[in-house]
């Protein structure tokens, strides 16, 4: 505190305006003793300068130097959070770097799948939506239809609806293989030599010229899915059949193989792969540059550099002041000078040019 308060009285007593008035009033009552001189048009040769404008020249030096000392205990302040914050900006900086790296890569990524495989793309970028809500459908219509038969045989509700949630989530999920089958079929179509494919595409090679399609998984699958469907409607058939009528059986335990039927061919219908690995590569640029964004607006990094700021600027202002109250100085020279004619003259002499002679020739007379 004490020293912020010295440098607010050296502002204070050494501000530019302050020595512009002292220092030109100085000046102007500023009288040199005369001697036995004559009234002098030029300065004369003999002093090339008085004591008073050594005084004058010395505290124009002085004055970058004052103010470069108030600029420093002005910005201490700034100077020292800025150094305080380093290590965390500096951690900041390096991962908004990788980061920067990484956005980069993702955005070529982008770009190149939107440039190569887009003419390959055959859903809709909408149809997402329709598909979760055919699939909320299928999902809620089977639990209604599995809690309803639990219900009434005599199972606790909230135990009946829980059973269903899991049990028609497996319907559903069973026919989600319907994917995978679109997927094959898909691949064989589009099946086409390595070499064929330009170099920005060779990242894309995995959807034109798979080595294995996954057949024999894919139909593993397919079998599990169908033990799947028809477990549970042999359940719900038991179930109907049990409370009800073995007609009602039949009917529900054919509700929830339609259901069944039903994802497999909405999963069917909405799957290309070509538009997955678009929308991946469009899903990960946008999070690498959310990521980006967080980084970059990480508080201590922006506090350092405000800190950085601040202080660059009290410091290219105080070196500002320095450099015009150095100036007020040698004006108040100046003007000290202009006020002496008598002693120093109305000005400098013009300097001596050298006598123009002949250049003498050897035998040239």
């Amino acid at each position: 505190m004490a020293i912020l308060n010295l440098a607010k009285k050296l502002d204070e007593v050494y501000s530019p305006t302050r020595l512009a008035q002292d220092e030109l009033l100085a000046a102007d009552a500023r009288m040199i003793p005369p001697v036995d001189a004559a009234n002098l048009v030029a300065r004369p040769g003999n002093v090339t300068q008085t004591y008073d404008e050594e005084a004058y020249d010395e505290r124009a030096a002085e004055q970058p130097l004052l103010y470069g000392a108030i600029g420093t205990t002005s910005k201490r302040e700034s100077a020292v959070t800025a150094a305080g914050l380093r290590p965390q900006a500096d951690a900041s900086t390096a991962i908004t770097t990788q980061l920067t790296a990484a956005v980069k890569a993702a955005g070529e990524v982008w770009v190149a799948a939107l440039t190569f495989l887009t003419p390959y793309r055959m859903r809709s970028p909408k149809a997402k939506y329709f598909y979760l809500l055919r699939a909320a459908l299928l999902w809620l219509g089977d639990t209604v239809g599995i809690s309803s038969a639990a219900i009434m045989l005599g199972e606790i509700p909230a135990l009946a609806v829980m059973l269903s949630l899991s049990a028609s989530a497996a319907t559903v999920v069973a026919g989600l293989v319907g994917k995978d089958v679109r997927y094959m079929r898909e691949r064989r179509r589009r099946q086409r030599d390595e070499n064929s494919l330009p170099q920005e595409a060779q990242r894309f090679a995995h959807l034109f010229c798979g080595v294995d399609d996954g057949s024999p998984i894919v139909g593993h699958v397919l079998w599990a899915a169908a033990v799947v469907g028809l477990l549970v409607a042999a359940g719900i058939f038991a179930l109907r059949t049990n409370v009800d009528s073995g007609v009602a059986g039949v009917t529900f335990a054919g509700f929830a193989l339609a259901v069944a039927l039903g994802s497999f061919i909405s999963s069917f219908m909405y799957a290309d792969d070509v538009a997955d690995a678009i929308d991946n590569a469009h899903v990960a640029f946008e999070q690498a540059s959310a990521q980006l964004n967080q980084a970059a607006a990480s508080l201590p990094l922006a506090q350092r550099l405000r800190a950085l700021a601040q202080a660059e600027s009290i410091g290219q202002e105080f070196e500002q002041r320095g450099q015009a109250s150095m100036h007020t100085a040698l004006v108040a020279k100046a003007r000290m000078l202009a006020a002496n004619p008598a002693i120093v003259g109305h000005g400098r002499p013009e300097p001596e040019l050298a006598p123009v002679g002949r250049l003498h020739v050897r035998g040239v007379d």
